[in-house]
């Protein structure tokens, strides 16, 4: 006899069945948003770290953006009782504050471990100073770089090609739209 399984069984066991295969995935991207647009795909991820972006692509973080709804509004008048922001709006704030955070500064969101992100500033990473490294990176070829000589030549090569292409006979249209217009042609 089947009995039927119910929804929170077989959810439970669908979710055993995903993380039984081991799949993982790492996206570095400016705008995740922008990057995957299957929202379920934000379901799936473990953690994010969002740094300095537009807004509309960290919509996802407004969730969990830490609010206290103690912020104050701005006072115009000093003698007005000062008024706090709701917590919608003081998480809106907070998201349009992600455009303008300092460098090395974001939100680390761990979505199964935490409700809210923390915001961390990242330790400054200092290049080692080495005559290896200052011939690597004054190599043009490092990056799949073009020398300046070499800039300069296609610049050039390509200006004379445009030249060429669109340089009409400037004496000659002139004379030529005045017959036209002049109806003598």
């Amino acid at each position: 006899m089947n009995l039927p399984i119910s929804s929170s069984v077989n959810t439970y066991a669908n979710a055993r069945r995903k993380r039984s295969f081991s799949t993982h995935m790492c996206l570095i991207s400016r705008t995740v948003f922008l990057a995957l647009s299957d929202p379920q795909v934000f379901s799936n991820f473990g953690w994010t770290f969002n740094r300095r972006g537009d807004p509309a692509g960290a919509d996802f973080l407004k969730v969990a953006l830490p609010v206290t709804g103690k912020k104050h509004h701005p006072q115009s008048n000093p003698f007005e009782e000062p008024g706090t922001y709701s917590i919608n709006e003081e998480r809106a704030l907070d998201l349009s504050s992600l455009a303008s955070l300092p460098n090395r500064q974001g939100f680390f969101w761990s979505l199964g471990k935490s409700k809210e992100a923390i915001k961390i500033t990242t330790a400054r990473l200092e290049l080692p100073h080495s005559p290896e490294l200052g011939e690597l990176l004054s190599d043009p070829l490092f990056g799949k770089r073009v020398s300046r000589v070499q800039y300069a030549q296609d610049v050039a090569a390509r200006n004379k090609k445009w030249r060429q292409e669109d340089e009409p006979m400037l004496p000659e249209s002139l004379t030529e739209s005045y017959r036209c217009v002049r109806g003598g042609d």
